[in-house]
């Protein structure tokens, strides 16, 4: 009780300025808890009985599980392949005599990987996996990363392995920067009668133990009074397991927190990409559409000019064309015919209150077409005409419909 209300009592401490911290659980009982500040020390730690008699602290940006190291297992293996997934898919096959378990069962998790490279791989029963994910959620409890304890062990900068005995006598031994084991002491006693340790410098955190291997390895055994609980370790780990992403959690395995968390930004940035998907269709449209039209007014401009112009060949730029033409019809100095022309009537019917509705001009001849207020201002407008120096002028036709009165002059200098 005593462990339980200091665990609570420690859990308690405010956080006002909402430091970012780190928690790190072990994940069998009883439950050890150390929570680590941006700088690796330790703000505060504890034991409980069950998980749910834990409470996630205010500022805490990442819960990371610490898995028992006698239930992971790490390999060193070559796998021939260029790309990591394809290693990882046979990796599986690649152990599975040396595993007593049905690789099925088993989940693989690759530490590290260089290509031509041996891998560094972590083993884990999937039974217990989901095991302890199970237990973390029912606590309300969202593990974002698994690593196993022996791989938090710290190791000296001077010597190659680190040799910790924890208080239950498990020992775990960590032999490099992402390879380790856990053993009671009984397979110990074998593997140090077993193991060649002379060129392997090794430190021990317990003194008894570290005299033991001494005598029996040599002058490379030293001891190395770092403690032997999680909260000794981690300011001390500067290694990748502490403070990189090495995780147990990937695959099927992955934290679906995280995904959640971004689901609404993937939701947005899909909208995005809809809505940039949907302009560039209508702008496609619509050029298209234009480029259409474009084709279409070309090609009736083509034909009118052809039509009006038969002896020129059409060029492809219509408004230069027309002005040499006109300029071309122009003597020096003066008007050509066609503007001669156009001023007469122009003139004449602004005089008679009369409206132009269409010119037609070819071979020095211009007809025009007229909307008047009555037929006595043709007659007038045809007066008016004939009284020009140098000017022919004749009705063609007239006629009134629909309370209009229009008539058909030709033009042309005598």
């Amino acid at each position: 009780m005593a462990a339980l209300h200091s665990a609570q009592l420690r859990l308690k401490i405010p956080n006002p300025d909402k430091r970012p911290l780190k928690l790190y659980l072990t994940l069998d009982p009883p439950y050890h808890w150390v929570l680590i500040n941006v700088k690796g020390e330790v703000e505060s730690d504890g034991e409980i009985i069950a998980l749910d008699q834990l409470e996630i602290p205010d500022g805490v940006t990442e819960v990371v599980g610490v898995a028992s190291g006698q239930s992971v297992t790490t390999r060193s293996v070559t796998v021939p392949g260029k790309r990591r997934t394809n290693v990882e898919a046979a990796l599986p096959y690649a152990l599975e005599e040396s595993l007593s378990e049905d690789v099925e069962e088993l989940h693989f998790t690759v530490l590290n990987w260089r290509a031509g490279q041996p891998a560094d791989v972590a083993i884990v029963s999937k039974i217990q996996i989901r095991q302890w994910l199970e237990d973390c959620r029912a606590a309300s409890i969202f593990l974002d990363r698994i690593v196993p304890a022996y791989l938090l062990v710290p190791l000296h900068s001077e010597h190659s392995s680190t040799v910790a005995v924890q208080e239950d006598g498990a020992i775990y031994v960590r032999t490099g920067l992402l390879t380790g084991f856990a053993m009671d002491r009984e397979f110990f006693d074998y593997w140090l009668d077993t193991e060649d340790l002379p060129d392997r410098p090794v430190s021990v955190t317990d003194v008894e133990l570290a005299k033991l291997m001494s005598k029996q390895q040599g002058s490379q055994v030293s001891h190395w009074d770092i403690g032997n609980r999680l909260k000794d370790w981690l300011p001390l780990s500067k290694d990748s397991a502490a403070s990189d992403n090495i995780s147990l959690l990937h695959g099927e395995f992955a934290p679906e927190h995280r995904s959640r968390n971004y689901r609404p930004l993937k939701i947005a940035a899909l909208c995005g990409l809809l809505a940039i998907a949907i302009y560039y269709t209508a702008m496609v449209k619509e050029v298209r559409t234009l480029r259409a039209q474009d084709s279409s007014i070309n090609s009736q401009m083509v034909q009118l000019f052809e039509r009006h112009f038969p002896n020129e060949p059409y060029l492809g730029r219509p408004r230069f064309q027309l002005q040499s033409l006109l300029a071309s019809h122009t003597g020096k100095g003066g008007l050509n015919e066609f503007q001669r022309l156009l001023t007469s009537i122009t003139n004449a019917t602004r005089q008679h209150k009369a409206e132009i509705e269409e010119v037609n001009f070819r071979d020095n001849s211009m007809t025009v077409l007229c909307n008047v207020s009555s037929l006595s201002v043709l007659d007038s407008i045809r007066q008016t005409l004939q009284q020009l120096p140098g000017m022919s002028a004749e009705l063609l036709s007239s006629g009134a419909r629909d309370n209009k009165v229009t008539g058909r002059f030709r033009l042309e200098r005598s």
